[in-house]
C-alpha cells in the first residue's frame, strides 16, 4: 500500500465526519472503539496512490474521509475499468470482503489527493453491534452502484460521462471541482475525448462547466439519458 500512514487519533477522526446522519463516525459509540481498538489507520494519498492492489490480501475496508478514491478491476487485455467512485463519507469494501475472500480482485486508488481511514476486518463484527444498519446502508450503496456500472458496460462515452459525473455530483448544490484527466481516468478514455463529452452535455443543457468547476443543470434529463429512474 503507498501512501503515509498513522495510527488513528481522536482528531483524525473528528476529521472524517460529515454532515449524513447514514455516516458511521456520528456514532459516539463508533468513534470510541475505533479510538480505543487497534487495527484502524489514517492514510494520506497523492493523486494516483494505490490505496490497496489485486491479489494483495484483504486486510479490512475503507472510509473516505477527504478527496476521490476509484475501485477498478483489470482486464485480461489490460483495459481498466472503474467499478466505483467513492468521496468523503462513503465506505469502501470491495465483492472480496463479503465474499470471505482472502484476496482482492480489485483494485483502488486516489483520483485527488485523499485521506483514508482503513478499519481492520477484525473490527467489523463488532462495528455491526455498534452500527450494523448504518454499516448495511453503506455496504447497500456500494452494491448498487457496481450493479448500475456493470449495466452500463457496453454503453457509450458519453453516457458513462453522464453516470460518473451524477455519482460525483450526487446530492451536492454545489459545484464538484475535478480535471478532465481525473475524469477521463474514471470514465476510461483520453482527456481529449472527455473534453469532447463534457461539451456535448453542457450543449445539450444537462451541465454547466466553468474551469474545472461542474454542476449538474437538468438531473431528469440526465437520468433520461443514463437509462435510469433514478441518478446515482
Amino acid at each position: 500500500m503507498v501512501g503515509d500512514s498513522t495510527v488513528v487519533g481522536t482528531d483524525d477522526l473528528s476529521d472524517c465526519i460529515v454532515e449524513d446522519s447514514e455516516c458511521i463516525l456520528n456514532d459516539g459509540g463508533v468513534r470510541e472503539l475505533l479510538s480505543e481498538r487497534r487495527g484502524t489507520r489514517v492514510f494520506d494519498y497523492q493523486s494516483g496512490d494505490s490505496v490497496f492492489e489485486a491479489r494483495k490480501a484483504v486486510v479490512g475496508f475503507y472510509l473516505i474521509c477527504q478527496g476521490v478514491v476509484k475501485e477498478v478491476s483489470h482486464s485480461m487485455g489490460g483495459e481498466t475499468v472503474t467499478l466505483n467512485v467513492l468521496m468523503r463519507g462513503d465506505l469502501l469494501f470491495g465483492d472480496d470482503f463479503f465474499l470471505g475472500n482472502n484476496y482482492r480482485e480489485t483494485a483502488a486508488e486516489s483520483v485527488t489527493e485523499a485521506k483514508v481511514l482503513l478499519i481492520e476486518k477484525e473490527l467489523f463484527p463488532d462495528l455491526m453491534k455498534v452500527a450494523g444498519e448504518k454499516l448495511g446502508k453503506k455496504a447497500g450503496q456500494n452494491m448498487k452502484s457496481l450493479r448500475r456500472r456493470l449495466e452500463l458496460e457496453d454503453c457509450s462515452v458519453l453516457k458513462s460521462t453522464a453516470f460518473w459525473l451524477a455519482r460525483l455530483i450526487a446530492g451536492s448544490e454545489k459545484p464538484f471541482s475535478i480535471s478532465n484527466k481525473e475524469l477521463s481516468d474514471i470514465v476510461g478514455c483520453s482527456p481529449v475525448t472527455i473534453s469532447r463529452k463534457l461539451r456535448e452535455l453542457q450543449d445539450k443543457g444537462l451541465i454547466v462547466k466553468d474551469g474545472q468547476d461542474i454542476s449538474i443543470e437538468n438531473r431528469n434529463k440526465m437520468a433520461n439519458l443514463v437509462d435510469c429512474k433514478e441518478l446515482p
